[in-house]
């Protein structure tokens, strides 16, 4: 079983209210430096338990970086997310039991070198 770090303190929350929690986690962590200033992105749900976050612009010096620099940006927007998440799945026996699924990408609309 996996259990985030925050998830016993918002396990009450609707998955609305934890995009929102995300959301203001994610625009803290661009003002503080932890991720690149200039980062702008989108959370959108999709049905009951899913969301995605989507990089729309990218922060100052990510237009330098290589594609396994950018894939690592991903899985760590999707780490920041999880920190909300809890999954008690048990694939063995086909049994999915998590609290939302989270994935991040790029819009279609940047340009990479």
């Amino acid at each position: 079983m996996y259990e985030g770090e925050r998830h016993q303190a918002t396990k009450d929350r609707t998955i609305k209210e934890v995009v929102e929690l995300i959301r203001y986690d994610l625009k803290v962590m661009i003002e503080e430096g932890s991720l690149p200033a200039g980062l702008k992105f989108s959370i959108k749900r999709r049905g009951h338990k899913t969301f995605y976050i989507t990089v729309r612009r990218l922060g100052e010096g990510m237009e330098e970086w290589d594609q396994d620099q950018l894939k690592r940006f991903l899985r760590r927007l999707v780490s920041l997310a999880d920190r909300y998440n809890r999954d008690d799945s048990r694939i063995e026996v086909d049994h999915f039991d998590t609290r939302f699924y989270a994935y991040a990408d790029f819009s279609p609309e940047l340009k990479f070198r």
